[in-house]
């Protein structure tokens, strides 16, 4: 629990300047993807957890009952948190992308002459 407030400031200085940094709308892009990325880790922690409490059982009392789905809920946390990121840094990315080839301005194409001097 340290680590949350200086991750989260270079989180924030890292976002500041990938926008600053970059150009056009890609730079969003950019954004989207590096949240993506930074999601990866949690899935993967997360499913690892999941995998163990659901393969560790429970003697069958109910305590034991309780706390295996306690222990079960709190696994599956940081991979729902991990998949959220990772579908938002890709929507981000996607439409950073699509908006990028809309709004991009390409050369007219060159028009024949009709006549000839």
């Amino acid at each position: 629990a340290f680590l949350v407030w200086p991750l989260g400031i270079a989180a924030v200085v890292a976002a500041i300047a990938i926008v600053a940094v970059g150009s056009g709308f890609l730079r969003f892009g950019a954004l989207g993807l590096a949240t993506a990325t930074a999601a990866v880790p949690s899935i993967v922690v997360g499913a690892l957890a999941w995998a163990i409490v659901t393969f560790v059982g429970s003697d069958g009392s109910a305590l034991a009952e309780q706390g295996h789905e306690i222990a079960s809920d709190l696994a599956w946390l940081p991979m729902q948190n991990g998949l959220t990121f990772l579908v938002a840094g890709l929507a981000v990315a996607l439409a950073a992308r699509v908006a990028s080839a809309v709004f991009t301005a390409r050369p007219a194409p060159a028009r024949p002459e009709l006549y000839e001097d």
